[in-house]
């Protein structure tokens, strides 16, 4: 229900900004971004807590370490896994102040605010984007706080992708692991940006699948029990992602390769965006019954 109060909204604001405002494509993206931008954040910020899963265990832990000396914050028995930089932000924004919804107004920003600003960055199509971001993660980042704030961070990088900057790159990624360390697997975003044949890129993106599809299970299982600390039980879990996540990814693909044609190869920042939604819609696919792809 949230998503389709989300998405009428957007799409009565983007009617508004693009068809009744005057013919000034700066004012209208503007005015567009900002507000829905502030309406996005409202609703991220003002969640009801014991709506949603997960919410009210961070709400806990976050009381807790508000009451927690600084040498005993990591040595806090706290119900769920939590990586030691979320505690880290969760102890500093409780010197600001104990209410935990000043926590989820901070976490917010740190997930909106690098969407919009890859989205603003776009040459075009900044509607389109916005509807993008509402149909794939917003709803799950209300209550997914640690890992998408991981999958935010990478985003910022963009710009190191496309300069081929790898040190740069790897700082973000390893700030990043220490929110949540599935955050390794934007890895090979920055290799598969660097093929410059487009018709290879395209086949190794192919043989990419059909590797992940006869191993994605042995590759799960030898990360959550030799690199990884705190997600095995994702991986013994009976749950399992089923084919709507792959539904939602592939039409994501498709609708994006529909908007922007040939320049998903010529233009830097739309080549990255294919991308990663190729590899969102690969790995929602070969990951349809285990645990860890519906996170």
């Amino acid at each position: 229900m949230l998503l389709k109060i989300n998405f009428i909204i957007c799409i009565i604001i983007g009617i508004f900004c693009y068809y009744i405002l005057p013919k000034n494509r700066v004012t209208q993206d503007r005015l567009f971004l900002s507000t829905t931008f502030l309406i996005l954040l409202f609703i991220h910020t003002f969640v009801d807590v014991n709506s949603l899963p997960d919410l009210s265990i961070y709400e806990n832990a976050f009381n807790i370490l508000s009451n927690t000396a600084w040498g005993r914050i990591f040595d806090e028995q706290i119900e769920a896994k939590i990586e030691d930089g979320f505690i880290l932000m969760m102890k500093l924004t409780s010197f600001i102040g104990g209410d935990f919804r000043l926590f989820l107004f901070f976490t917010s920003l740190l997930i909106l605010v690098p969407y919009y600003y890859l989205i603003n960055k776009l040459p075009a199509h900044k509607f389109i984007a916005v509807l993008f971001l509402l149909l794939s993660t917003y709803n799950q980042s209300l209550f997914v706080l640690r890992q998408h704030i991981a999958v935010a961070m990478t985003l910022c990088t963009y710009s190191f992708i496309i300069d081929r900057k790898l040190w740069h790159f790897l700082l973000v990624i390893c700030i990043a692991f220490f929110i949540h360390q599935s955050v390794i697997i934007f890895i090979p975003v920055y290799f598969l940006y660097g093929i410059k044949n487009n018709r290879m890129l395209i086949l190794l993106l192919v043989i990419v699948t059909f590797v992940l599809y006869s191993s994605f299970g042995l590759i799960l299982e030898y990360f959550a029990y030799n690199i990884l600390e705190g997600y095995t039980s994702y991986v013994e879990s009976d749950w399992g992602a089923n084919f709507t996540g792959f539904i939602i990814s592939l039409y994501n693909l498709l609708f994006f390769i529909i908007a922007v044609r040939k320049r998903a190869f010529t233009e830097p920042i739309l080549k990255l965006l294919f991308i990663i939604v190729s590899l969102s819609a690969v790995i929602q696919f070969v990951g349809v019954g285990f645990n860890p792809v519906g996170r």
